[in-house]
């Protein structure tokens, strides 16, 4: 009779102890804050970015409050997380800016975001993926993971004469010859681009796009950087060709 009391009081005790513990770690355990992205139930019915990956595609809501901040969590489709980290914010004022960052304790991964007014565009290079935020023409915001392309392969070299004689081509000669000069851009858009994204939405992947170069140039060394003046509309129709639109 003593050993079953003694057995009875163990067993409560325990019981006692795993109830204690589950209060504790249901009280105290600190929520994930929303991120920078809020998925969207329902079916993706807006066109997709190019080389968008099947079933890798979501509505999302931009939560726009979080650019404030140096840093935000971010949600991709095929359950990738992390927590992006502010390097350089560029605000160009009436609700057009750009915000460059990267994967908190990754070096190597890129967060290039291009905002006008309520639309937004991006990119989110993560280890071997790459994701792309692309805003609609009806206000929504489309997120997809899409396809990594390898470079074009190099082509053999065209010889060149060498008139001078002592021609230095190092790498380091071409970039210090590179005071930092500024490199006006001015970008035109046409009627159907605006009919997938918006104007704003247009301008949006435009400061993007820029933000995208000035980046790889500071990673490559480069002082050049691109200065957008303006992008704008116009009446221009494309034709299926693009020698034919480039001429």
């Amino acid at each position: 009779m003593n050993i079953f009391k003694l057995s009875w009081r163990k067993a409560a005790l325990s019981m006692v102890v795993a109830g204690a513990t589950a209060v504790s770690l249901s009280t105290y355990a600190t929520p994930k804050p929303p991120g920078l992205l809020s998925k969207q139930g329902g079916k993706v019915t807006v066109e997709l970015p190019e080389q968008a990956l099947f079933g890798k595609s979501q509505n999302v809501k931009i939560n726009y409050g979080k650019l404030r901040s140096g840093r935000f969590f971010v949600d991709l489709p095929g359950d990738v997380s992390f927590e992006a980290v502010r390097d350089v914010e560029y605000n160009f004022g009436g609700g057009k800016s750009a915000w460059v960052g990267r994967v908190n304790g990754d070096s190597k991964s890129r967060v290039v975001l291009g905002r006008s007014g309520k639309a937004m565009a991006g990119t989110f290079a993560v280890g071997d993926k790459l994701f792309k935020l692309e805003p609609r023409a009806n206000g929504s915001h489309v997120l997809s993971q899409v396809k990594t392309t390898d470079p074009a392969p190099e082509l053999d070299p065209i010889p060149v004469a060498d008139v001078a004689g002592t021609a230095d081509l190092s790498a380091e000669t071409a970039v210090a010859a590179d005071g930092g000069s500024t490199i006006d851009v001015l970008v035109a858009y046409t009627p159907k681009i605006a009919s997938i994204y918006g104007a704003a939405g247009a301008e949006a992947l435009v400061i993007q796009a820029v933000a995208e170069a000035n980046q790889a140039y500071a990673n490559s060394g480069v002082a050049a950087r691109l200065n957008l003046v303006k992008a704008v509309l116009t009446d221009y129709v494309e034709s299926s060709s693009m020698n034919t639109d480039l001429s």
